[in-house]
């Protein structure tokens, strides 16, 4: 199973005291350390379908993480999504509009990291954003700052393997 060594060491840091199982919560958070963008219902519905008690053993997560793993995004499938606010079907959304939707839907990012992900991109909010223009650099690899208990910037993420290294440092303290 792909990733089952990875999974194993997150499993185990999200069970500190070796109880043999972690809560749907902590399910989701450790998914989401090992990069993925679960939503708490998708997490909650796989789990009521493997787990009796909603306790989560590692043969459930394992589970878990390869049903998760196995919906990456593809940017057709983001386009289609994009298509949804897409009122007037030009292909484009207001910038002010897509902030919107990045800040309130989904896995939520900052301001700050919006802001960011916008300017690296070579976006606007003042202007009317294709979006599939947008898909194909996001897709591509923007850094966005990594959240710093210093205040400190960090090096930013692109994607999954430095995601998770970034959340097991913050885990770990």
């Amino acid at each position: 199973m792909a990733g089952c060594e990875e999974w194993q060491e997150c499993f185990q840091i999200y069970d500190p005291e070796s109880e043999g199982s972690i809560s749907s919560r902590e399910c989701a958070e450790a998914a989401r350390a090992l990069g993925m963008n679960p939503s708490e219902w998708e997490v909650q519905d796989i789990i009521a379908q493997c787990s009796v008690n909603g306790r989560v053993t590692y043969a459930e997560f394992c589970n878990v993480m390869a049903q998760l793993d196995s919906g990456d995004v593809s940017k057709d499938g983001l386009i289609e999504a994009f298509k949804i606010f897409d009122r007037d079907g030009s292909g484009t959304l207001p910038g002010a509009e897509l902030k919107y939707i990045l800040a309130n839907m989904g896995e939520v990012m900052t301001q700050d990291e919006i802001d960011e992900m916008m300017k690296q991109a070579g976006f606007k909010d003042d202007t009317p954003i294709n979006y599939t223009d947008f898909t194909g650099r996001i897709l591509a690899g923007v850094d966005i700052p990594a959240p710093s208990a210093t205040g400190r910037k960090g090096k930013g993420i692109t994607k999954g393997k430095d995601r998770r290294s970034m959340r097991f440092q913050t885990k770990d303290h």
